[in-house]
């Protein structure tokens, strides 16, 4: 299984900041599970910045490629990691083509050019479809793993609809002919990774699944802010990277891989999928509603 995570967002405003999905991937890797069928699995991981110039110059791509192109290296299940929203882990059901996160900056204070209204593309990004769909089991790990943590699935999106100019959210996925403005992990560098990196599956190794899981926000740092870290704190992270774990170990079980053929059953206006792959028959999404808590934005990192 490989799995990436990110750098922590924002140090230079608060030096005790953390990211979970950086913390898991570094904990996970060269970790060898049980999967929920028994089965045995090894993760590796790789931390990406939060820099939207490492990006542009194809460092998912150079991280993901080795681990699509057959041979030793090669996974059995991708997905990208990020940190998301208070007390929830989502799987995100699209990833969307646009960068429209301005004026929110990288980690080097850079802008990506691209607005909500004015959606743009990623310099040097290949040919893909605007919207591509997560091919991971869903509907197994939602029913399987739900503490300390729910795992929900979400379908939101906004997209610039077939013929129109103004930007539309949507809870049921991308309508045909639509220009992808967000997807799930909104129109920062969390749905970037996901949409890059499932491009590339969907060119290299289109029977895998792949796709997107957002972590909690990490809480719990001590009110002093002189220290670094604290019990609830380190609690929390565990608990965080654990339940990661769960999550790939009943992700990526041999039953539940993933194969050509028609997409999976969704929205009668749901596009077809694309470059992405389709589900294996019988493959369901879950029909629990999300909603993002208190109004929260949807950048995520």
């Amino acid at each position: 299984m490989f799995i990436s995570g990110f750098d922590p967002f924002g140090l230079d405003a608060e030096i005790r900041r953390a990211n979970p999905s950086g913390s898991a991937a570094l904990q996970l890797n060269g970790r060898r599970v049980t999967l929920a069928d028994g089965s045995p699995a090894e993760i590796r991981a790789v931390v990406l910045p939060v820099r939207y110039a490492d990006f542009d110059a194809g460092m998912v791509e150079r991280a993901f490629a080795p681990r699509m192109a057959g041979g030793p290296a090669s996974a059995d299940i991708i997905t990208s990691v990020s940190q998301g929203y208070p007390g929830i882990f989502t799987l995100e059901d699209w990833a969307g083509r646009a960068r429209s996160a301005d004026p929110y900056p990288d980690n080097v204070r850079a802008l990506s050019g691209g607005t909500r209204e004015r959606p743009v593309t990623a310099p040097g990004l290949g040919p893909g479809p605007e919207f591509i769909r997560t091919t991971l089991p869903a509907a197994a790990v939602t029913g399987a793993v739900q503490t300390p943590y729910p795992v929900l699935l979400n379908s939101d999106v906004t997209e610039i609809p077939a013929g129109g100019t103004a930007p539309v959210d949507r809870t049921d996925g991308p309508t045909p002919g639509s220009r992808a403005v967000a997807g799930g992990g909104g129109g920062y560098l969390s749905n970037e990774v996901a949409y890059r990196s499932n491009r590339l599956r969907a060119e290299l190794a289109p029977h895998l699944p792949g796709g997107h899981l957002h972590t909690p926000v990490l809480t719990g740092l001590p009110a002093d802010p002189q220290l670094l870290t604290g019990p609830e704190f380190e609690r929390n992270e565990s608990a965080i990277t654990a339940e990661v774990r769960a999550v790939l170990e009943h992700a990526a079980v041999r039953r539940q891989t993933v194969s050509s053929g028609s997409c999976r059953p969704g929205p009668a206006t749901a596009p077809a999928c694309g470059t992405c792959t389709c589900h294996g028959a019988g493959w369901q999404p879950v029909p629990d509603a999300y909603t993002y808590p208190n109004g929260a934005s949807r950048t995520t990192n």
